[in-house]
């Protein structure tokens, strides 16, 4: 129980440091992630390497290439795969 405390004060104490933040920070911060997010898929998965690769995205400019370059995958297209 005690550590189910803990882990809730972590994860406020986390969120709270965001209430002083401007809105363009938050857009910073979350674009990182996402790229972050991106290179990772992009490592460990051939659909998302080979899909980024027919976009003509590579590992070295998905930290620059912009957001609206990136394939649309979507949930449609999940299931028939």
């Amino acid at each position: 129980m005690q550590m189910k405390y803990l882990k809730l004060l972590w994860k406020l104490y986390r969120l709270k440091k965001n209430t002083g933040k401007t809105p363009a920070r938050i857009r910073k911060l979350q674009e990182k992630k996402l790229r972050k997010m991106l290179a990772y898929a992009y490592e460990h998965s051939d659909y998302y390497r080979k899909s980024f690769e027919q976009a003509g995205i590579g590992r070295e400019n998905i930290a620059d290439t912009p957001l609206s370059a990136f394939p649309v995958i979507d949930k449609k297209l999940l299931t028939i795969l």
